[in-house]
């Protein structure tokens, strides 16, 4: 039997957080790119993270992969990098595009 894919429905819980955050705090809707790079990131970071936990836990055996554990492990935590940084890029760029509708709404009113 197989088990569900967990990392599909964190990438679709946190994907549609950042649309919420979007729309009410920031105030403008995200572009299709940034959701689809926001999903395939957070899906990255998941997966990876369970690889790099499944290679340490080492109840399950890594069969002719075990010679490379450790370029398993290099390779995980990379993805998990590049995976936050993008998610985290993504958040900044929000964060610019509030800061500047403030900005300009500041400057309308004096």
């Amino acid at each position: 039997m197989n088990t569900p894919n967990y990392f599909f429905y964190i990438a679709f819980g946190i994907g549609a957080i950042f649309v919420i955050y979007r729309f009410f705090l920031v105030k403008k809707s995200p572009l299709l790119t940034d959701v689809v790079q926001l999903f395939l990131a957070s899906m990255a970071a998941c997966s990876s993270a369970r690889l790099f936990y499944l290679v340490f836990e080492g109840t399950n055996s890594l069969g002719d992969f075990q010679p490379y554990k450790e370029s398993i492990v290099l390779g995980a935590v990379a993805v998990m990098w590049v995976s936050l940084q993008t998610l985290a890029g993504l958040v900044k760029s929000s964060e610019e595009h509030r800061r500047s509708a403030e900005a300009e709404v500041a400057t309308e009113t004096t």
